[in-house]
């Protein structure tokens, strides 16, 4: 017993006499009685792996990272189910953060960043739920470190398509999908303006747009809509009551002198529940699963009129609940789970809110 206090008494020494932050030297070593392990790490001035700024309090990030002989690798994701805009800090220096996408394969640089002592920051509009790899390989070459509009910081989209971003097809260009005029400072000292024009309304979809459905699913084989709604706002029953996949066919009208620019064209679905794939040309490019629902369409586009195509996939409750209404004789599913009644409230379906087109942002990138 005596040996143990001794040694005891060795290790921890008079803690209680200790001012707060005090460590005791023991061996190697040092021993902290007063400080908790992550203000133990800040004395050592040992920075987190990973942290991040936010102007939103309620913004929230977590994070895993694996290291490899050439590379550090991280997985950042958005824990909120609302867009953040947010500076990831990385305890990493003299390499380029490089934002992968899962979903296409592509490797894109980040746009802006900076270095900061051991750490380096990288700004971005992180859209609702949003995750990505963030991997440092390469060697830092000449980069923006801030992007500016009338003063205040300017956010990059990690989404291609939205917002201002770079893109990895062009060589982590500049692109915006609304005009913007932008001040640039580079690593490197130099500055410059950057002005993005907006498409100029071309092209546009004005026509109508021909609904298809599968048959022996209870609705008519087409419908027209001139505008974009919920099929739950169909006074069709079979439209109504509607789930699985329907087609909405329309057609684009592009000129040669857009596509001899070799300019970027992107297709915003905007709301879509649940599911869509994009097909132009008879050529499928993306099925889009989750906000935002964008994709690049240009390298489908030929010379004048494009055939477009849009799959949506929606939930099965609506055909559930239309199934139950009294004036149904005939019924479409079989379920041994009733959770759903004839008075249970509809899901949206479909494409929700207008189509939008918009070509690259012209001028300086």
């Amino acid at each position: 017993m005596a040996k143990y206090k001794s040694l005891a008494a060795a290790v921890w020494g008079n803690c209680s006499a200790k001012q707060k932050g005090a460590a005791i030297d023991y061996g190697a070593g040092h021993i902290y009685c007063t400080l908790n392990a992550h203000e133990v790490l800040e004395s050592m001035n040992i920075t987190p792996d990973f942290t991040y700024k936010s102007a939103d309090p309620n913004a929230a990030f977590d994070f895993v990272h694996r290291r490899t002989a050439n590379a550090e690798i991280y997985f950042v994701r958005n824990e909120k189910d609302v867009p953040v805009k947010a500076t990831w800090i990385f305890r990493v220096t003299g390499r380029t953060p490089e934002l992968f996408d899962t979903e296409t394969g592509k490797t894109t640089p980040a746009m802006v960043y900076r270095v900061d002592g051991k750490q380096t920051e990288v700004p971005l509009d992180i859209p609702a739920l949003g995750s990505t790899f963030v991997i440092f390989q390469h060697p830092v070459l000449r980069h923006a470190v801030s992007l500016e509009r009338d003063g205040q910081p300017v956010f990059p989209s990690m989404v291609q398509g939205t917002g201002v971003y770079g893109s990895s097809l062009s060589g982590g260009a500049l692109y915006a999908a609304q005009s913007n005029n932008c001040h640039v400072q580079f690593s490197d000292g130099t500055q410059e303006d950057i002005q993005f024009f907006a498409s100029g309304g071309e092209p546009v979809l004005h026509s109508p747009w021909t609904v298809t459905f599968p048959p022996g699913w209870g609705a008519p084989s087409s419908v027209k809509m001139t505008s974009l709604r919920s099929w739950t706002d169909s006074p069709i029953p079979g439209v109504r009551y509607f789930s699985g996949t329907a087609t909405y066919h329309n057609t684009i009208h592009v000129s040669a002198k857009l596509l001899d620019r070799k300019r970027e064209i992107w297709m915003d679905l905007g709301d879509v529940r649940e599911i869509a794939t994009v097909e132009v040309n008879g050529r499928q490019l993306r099925t889009l699963w989750h906000a935002p629902f964008v994709v690049r369409i240009d390298p489908a586009l030929h010379t004048g009129e494009n055939e477009l195509s849009i799959q949506v996939t929606n939930l099965w409750p609506n055909r559930l609940i239309g199934d139950q209404q009294p004036s149904e004789t005939v019924h479409y599913t079989r379920t041994n789970i009733h959770i759903y009644d004839k008075d249970s409230p509809l899901l949206p379906s479909g494409l929700l809110s207008p189509v939008k087109l918009w070509v690259d942002g012209e001028g300086k990138r």
